[in-house]
Protein backbone atom coordinates (compact mmCIF):
# COMPACT_ATOMS: atom_id res chain seq x y z
CA UNK A 1 0.00 0.00 0.00
CA UNK A 2 2.71 2.46 0.76
CA UNK A 3 4.58 1.97 -2.53
CA UNK A 4 1.22 2.32 -4.30
CA UNK A 5 0.83 5.18 -2.52
CA UNK A 6 4.23 6.93 -3.35
CA UNK A 7 3.69 6.08 -6.78
CA UNK A 8 0.29 8.00 -6.98
CA UNK A 9 1.76 10.86 -5.68
CA UNK A 10 4.94 11.01 -7.70
CA UNK A 11 2.96 11.41 -10.22
CA UNK A 12 1.07 14.20 -9.33
CA UNK A 13 -2.07 12.43 -8.04
CA UNK A 14 -4.01 13.50 -5.32
CA UNK A 15 -5.14 11.17 -2.56
CA UNK A 16 -8.78 10.53 -1.59
CA UNK A 17 -9.55 10.83 1.57
CA UNK A 18 -9.51 6.89 2.70
CA UNK A 19 -5.99 6.39 0.96
CA UNK A 20 -4.52 9.32 3.01
CA UNK A 21 -6.26 8.64 6.21
CA UNK A 22 -4.90 4.33 5.76
CA UNK A 23 -1.00 5.72 4.91
CA UNK A 24 -1.63 8.10 7.91
CA UNK A 25 -2.30 5.16 10.19
CA UNK A 26 0.81 2.99 8.95
CA UNK A 27 2.87 6.17 10.14
CA UNK A 28 1.47 6.15 12.67
CA UNK A 29 1.67 3.12 13.81
CA UNK A 30 5.75 3.17 12.99
CA UNK A 31 4.97 0.58 10.21
CA UNK A 32 6.99 2.98 7.12
CA UNK A 33 10.21 3.17 6.69
CA UNK A 34 12.16 7.17 7.16
CA UNK A 35 13.04 7.37 3.77
CA UNK A 36 9.62 6.50 2.83
CA UNK A 37 7.75 9.38 5.58
CA UNK A 38 10.10 11.37 3.51
CA UNK A 39 9.32 10.86 0.60
CA UNK A 40 5.46 11.07 1.27
CA UNK A 41 5.72 14.26 3.09
CA UNK A 42 7.88 15.90 0.46
CA UNK A 43 5.77 14.68 -2.58
CA UNK A 44 2.50 16.03 -0.82
CA UNK A 45 4.64 19.57 -0.34
CA UNK A 46 6.00 19.52 -4.02
CA UNK A 47 2.20 18.73 -5.75
CA UNK A 48 0.48 20.84 -3.18
CA UNK A 49 -1.73 19.33 -0.22
CA UNK A 50 -5.15 18.53 -1.28
CA UNK A 51 -8.85 18.86 1.28
CA UNK A 52 -8.52 15.76 1.32
CA UNK A 53 -5.19 14.15 1.90
CA UNK A 54 -5.67 17.34 4.85
CA UNK A 55 -8.95 15.60 6.55
CA UNK A 56 -7.81 11.91 5.80
CA UNK A 57 -4.48 12.57 7.30
CA UNK A 58 -6.02 14.74 10.10
CA UNK A 59 -9.34 11.66 10.81
CA UNK A 60 -6.11 9.66 11.42
CA UNK A 61 -4.28 11.07 13.73
CA UNK A 62 -7.39 11.92 16.10
CA UNK A 63 -8.09 8.30 15.88
CA UNK A 64 -4.34 7.55 17.26
CA UNK A 65 -4.35 10.74 19.82
CA UNK A 66 -4.90 10.38 23.57
CA UNK A 67 -7.97 11.80 24.49
CA UNK A 68 -8.85 13.61 27.71
CA UNK A 69 -12.43 12.35 28.93
CA UNK A 70 -14.13 15.47 29.91
CA UNK A 71 -17.62 15.82 30.40
CA UNK A 72 -18.35 18.77 28.44
CA UNK A 73 -21.01 19.28 25.47
CA UNK A 74 -19.20 22.01 24.13
CA UNK A 75 -15.27 22.96 24.12
CA UNK A 76 -13.08 25.98 22.51
CA UNK A 77 -9.88 25.85 20.97
CA UNK A 78 -8.41 29.05 19.11
CA UNK A 79 -4.66 28.65 17.84
CA UNK A 80 -2.62 29.61 14.58
CA UNK A 81 -0.70 27.05 12.08
CA UNK A 82 2.27 29.13 12.86
CA UNK A 83 4.91 30.00 10.36
CA UNK A 84 4.60 33.45 9.90
CA UNK A 85 7.52 34.53 11.30
CA UNK A 86 6.10 37.34 12.59
CA UNK A 87 7.99 36.63 15.88
CA UNK A 88 4.27 38.76 17.85
CA UNK A 89 2.50 38.20 20.48
CA UNK A 90 0.86 35.05 21.88
CA UNK A 91 -2.63 36.86 21.01
CA UNK A 92 -4.67 33.21 20.64
CA UNK A 93 -3.31 32.44 24.13
CA UNK A 94 -4.20 35.56 25.31
CA UNK A 95 -7.41 35.91 23.60
CA UNK A 96 -8.34 31.33 24.35
CA UNK A 97 -8.31 33.29 28.41
CA UNK A 98 -10.57 36.02 27.73
CA UNK A 99 -13.00 33.54 26.13
CA UNK A 100 -12.69 31.13 28.95
CA UNK A 101 -13.37 33.70 31.21
CA UNK A 102 -16.51 34.79 29.60
CA UNK A 103 -17.98 31.08 30.44
CA UNK A 104 -16.97 28.92 27.33
CA UNK A 105 -14.95 25.71 28.07
CA UNK A 106 -11.58 26.04 26.36
CA UNK A 107 -8.81 23.25 26.07
CA UNK A 108 -5.93 24.98 24.15
CA UNK A 109 -3.56 22.77 22.46
CA UNK A 110 -0.53 23.88 21.78
CA UNK A 111 3.07 23.39 21.87
CA UNK A 112 6.57 24.76 22.34
CA UNK A 113 8.22 28.18 20.10
CA UNK A 114 8.48 26.75 16.26
CA UNK A 115 9.19 29.82 14.63
CA UNK A 116 8.79 32.19 17.37
CA UNK A 117 10.56 33.00 20.37
CA UNK A 118 7.74 31.81 22.54
CA UNK A 119 5.02 29.28 22.12
CA UNK A 120 2.07 29.09 23.91
CA UNK A 121 3.50 26.20 26.23
CA UNK A 122 6.34 28.51 26.66
CA UNK A 123 4.20 31.41 27.79
CA UNK A 124 1.49 29.48 29.91
CA UNK A 125 4.66 27.07 31.78
CA UNK A 126 6.77 30.74 32.47
CA UNK A 127 2.67 31.59 33.84
CA UNK A 128 3.35 28.81 36.45
CA UNK A 129 0.79 26.15 34.52
CA UNK A 130 2.29 22.49 34.95
CA UNK A 131 2.56 20.82 31.41
CA UNK A 132 3.03 17.60 32.56
CA UNK A 133 -0.77 17.13 33.98
CA UNK A 134 -2.20 13.53 32.88
CA UNK A 135 -5.12 14.05 30.50
CA UNK A 136 -7.85 13.25 33.94
CA UNK A 137 -6.31 15.89 35.58
CA UNK A 138 -6.75 18.11 32.52
CA UNK A 139 -10.14 16.73 32.04
CA UNK A 140 -11.13 18.02 35.46
CA UNK A 141 -9.48 21.60 35.11
CA UNK A 142 -11.31 21.64 32.15
CA UNK A 143 -14.58 20.40 34.37
CA UNK A 144 -14.34 22.46 37.07
CA UNK A 145 -12.93 26.31 36.05
CA UNK A 146 -13.47 25.76 32.44
CA UNK A 147 -9.40 25.97 31.12
CA UNK A 148 -7.23 23.89 30.49
CA UNK A 149 -4.27 23.52 28.65
CA UNK A 150 -3.39 20.31 26.32
CA UNK A 151 0.69 19.78 25.83
CA UNK A 152 0.61 18.52 22.42
CA UNK A 153 3.76 16.15 22.65
CA UNK A 154 1.68 14.08 25.58
CA UNK A 155 -0.84 13.54 23.57
CA UNK A 156 0.64 12.48 19.87
CA UNK A 157 2.64 9.57 20.55
CA UNK A 158 2.25 8.77 16.79
CA UNK A 159 4.31 12.14 16.37
CA UNK A 160 7.58 10.65 17.73
CA UNK A 161 7.80 7.99 14.91
CA UNK A 162 8.02 11.29 12.11
CA UNK A 163 10.29 13.74 14.51
CA UNK A 164 13.52 12.90 13.52
CA UNK A 165 12.31 13.12 9.42
CA UNK A 166 10.71 16.01 9.74
CA UNK A 167 13.60 18.19 11.45
CA UNK A 168 16.41 16.78 8.55
CA UNK A 169 13.44 17.34 5.83
CA UNK A 170 13.47 21.43 7.48
CA UNK A 171 10.63 22.43 5.70
CA UNK A 172 7.11 23.06 6.70
CA UNK A 173 4.66 19.53 5.89
CA UNK A 174 0.95 18.75 6.59
CA UNK A 175 1.86 18.05 9.31
CA UNK A 176 2.04 22.15 10.40
CA UNK A 177 -1.86 22.05 9.29
CA UNK A 178 -2.55 19.43 10.84
CA UNK A 179 -1.78 20.62 14.84
CA UNK A 180 -4.76 22.63 14.88
CA UNK A 181 -7.03 19.90 13.83
CA UNK A 182 -5.90 17.51 16.38
CA UNK A 183 -7.48 18.91 19.71
CA UNK A 184 -7.34 16.05 22.34
CA UNK A 185 -10.54 17.14 23.78
CA UNK A 186 -12.16 17.02 20.45
CA UNK A 187 -13.05 20.38 20.37
CA UNK A 188 -16.61 20.70 19.02
CA UNK A 189 -15.94 24.68 17.71
CA UNK A 190 -12.64 25.98 16.47
CA UNK A 191 -11.31 28.61 15.45
CA UNK A 192 -7.83 28.71 13.45
CA UNK A 193 -5.33 31.13 12.29
CA UNK A 194 -3.01 30.45 9.28
CA UNK A 195 -0.20 32.25 7.71
CA UNK A 196 -1.25 32.29 3.99
CA UNK A 197 -4.83 32.85 2.42
CA UNK A 198 -4.38 29.32 0.14
CA UNK A 199 -3.65 27.32 3.92
CA UNK A 200 -6.84 28.96 5.97
CA UNK A 201 -8.88 28.00 2.60
CA UNK A 202 -7.22 24.35 2.39
CA UNK A 203 -8.17 23.86 6.02
CA UNK A 204 -11.25 25.73 6.11
CA UNK A 205 -12.84 23.16 3.33
CA UNK A 206 -11.15 20.29 4.86
CA UNK A 207 -13.47 20.87 7.78
CA UNK A 208 -16.70 19.10 4.94
CA UNK A 209 -15.16 16.00 6.03
CA UNK A 210 -14.82 16.12 9.86
CA UNK A 211 -18.47 16.98 10.42
CA UNK A 212 -17.57 16.33 14.21
CA UNK A 213 -16.09 20.34 14.66
CA UNK A 214 -17.17 23.34 13.39
CA UNK A 215 -14.24 25.03 11.86
CA UNK A 216 -13.39 29.05 11.03
CA UNK A 217 -10.00 30.07 9.38
CA UNK A 218 -8.95 33.54 9.34
CA UNK A 219 -5.72 35.04 7.96
CA UNK A 220 -4.36 38.52 8.10
CA UNK A 221 -3.26 40.27 5.20
CA UNK A 222 -0.39 41.55 6.91
CA UNK A 223 0.54 37.56 6.43
CA UNK A 224 -0.28 37.15 10.38
CA UNK A 225 -2.38 34.03 11.57
CA UNK A 226 -4.40 36.27 13.95
CA UNK A 227 -6.99 38.89 12.96
CA UNK A 228 -4.78 42.31 13.39
CA UNK A 229 -6.06 45.98 13.96
CA UNK A 230 -4.33 46.64 10.99
CA UNK A 231 -4.42 45.23 7.33
CA UNK A 232 -7.27 42.93 6.11
CA UNK A 233 -8.74 39.97 7.83
CA UNK A 234 -10.61 37.52 6.34
CA UNK A 235 -12.34 34.34 8.00
CA UNK A 236 -13.06 31.09 5.65
CA UNK A 237 -16.11 28.46 6.51
CA UNK A 238 -17.35 25.56 4.94
CA UNK A 239 -21.26 26.16 4.92
CA UNK A 240 -23.96 24.46 2.81
CA UNK A 241 -21.22 22.43 0.65
CA UNK A 242 -19.12 25.69 -0.49
CA UNK A 243 -16.12 27.52 1.17
CA UNK A 244 -17.39 30.89 2.56
CA UNK A 245 -14.80 33.85 2.85
CA UNK A 246 -15.73 37.73 3.73
CA UNK A 247 -13.65 40.05 4.96
CA UNK A 248 -13.98 40.77 9.21
CA UNK A 249 -15.40 44.27 9.36
CA UNK A 250 -13.37 46.04 12.20
CA UNK A 251 -15.34 48.50 14.80
CA UNK A 252 -13.95 51.76 14.25
CA UNK A 253 -12.90 52.41 17.65
CA UNK A 254 -10.62 49.22 17.78
CA UNK A 255 -8.44 51.13 14.54
CA UNK A 256 -5.82 53.05 16.11
CA UNK A 257 -3.39 53.38 13.45
CA UNK A 258 -1.44 50.29 14.69
CA UNK A 259 1.48 48.44 12.43
CA UNK A 260 2.43 45.19 12.85
CA UNK A 261 5.31 46.32 14.45
CA UNK A 262 3.25 47.23 17.50
CA UNK A 263 2.05 43.57 18.33
CA UNK A 264 6.05 41.86 18.44
CA UNK A 265 6.51 39.75 21.16
CA UNK A 266 9.83 38.42 22.90
CA UNK A 267 10.86 35.54 24.94
CA UNK A 268 8.55 33.46 27.04
CA UNK A 269 9.29 36.89 29.86
CA UNK A 270 8.48 39.53 27.80
CA UNK A 271 5.53 38.18 26.22
CA UNK A 272 4.65 37.27 30.34
CA UNK A 273 4.56 40.57 31.24
CA UNK A 274 2.33 41.76 28.10
CA UNK A 275 0.08 39.32 28.86
CA UNK A 276 -0.20 40.60 32.26
CA UNK A 277 -0.71 43.59 30.98
CA UNK A 278 -3.72 42.98 28.73
CA UNK A 279 -5.52 41.23 31.04
CA UNK A 280 -4.86 44.31 33.51
CA UNK A 281 -6.56 46.09 30.80
CA UNK A 282 -3.56 48.40 29.98
CA UNK A 283 -4.15 50.01 26.36
CA UNK A 284 -1.51 48.71 23.72
CA UNK A 285 -2.07 46.78 20.21
CA UNK A 286 -1.75 43.69 22.20
CA UNK A 287 -4.93 44.36 23.68
CA UNK A 288 -6.78 45.52 21.24
CA UNK A 289 -5.60 41.98 18.83
CA UNK A 290 -6.74 40.14 21.93
CA UNK A 291 -9.99 41.68 22.09
CA UNK A 292 -10.40 41.05 18.41
CA UNK A 293 -9.90 38.06 18.31
CA UNK A 294 -12.14 36.90 21.73
CA UNK A 295 -15.08 38.57 20.15
CA UNK A 296 -14.52 36.46 17.34
CA UNK A 297 -14.07 33.76 18.66
CA UNK A 298 -17.30 33.96 20.64
CA UNK A 299 -18.78 34.01 17.63
CA UNK A 300 -17.30 31.16 16.48
CA UNK A 301 -18.17 28.79 19.72
CA UNK A 302 -21.85 30.65 18.91
CA UNK A 303 -21.66 32.46 22.32
CA UNK A 304 -21.31 36.40 21.50
CA UNK A 305 -24.67 38.20 23.32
Amino acid sequence: MVRETLHKLAHGESLTFAEAEAMMDVIALGEVAPTQVAAFLTALRVKGESVSEIAGCAHSLRKHAVVVPHSQTQIFDCCGTGGDNSHSFNISTAASLVVAACGVPVAKHGNRAMSSSCGSADLLEAAGVNLELSPQRAAQLLDNIGYCFLFAPHYHPAMKNVAAVRKELAFRTVFNMLGPLLNPARATHQLIGTATRQTAELIASAAQHLPETTIVTVHNSHGFDEILPTGINHRFQWLDADLFSDPIELPLALQNGYVPADLRGGDKEANLAILRAVLDGKDSAYKIATILNAGFALVVAEESR
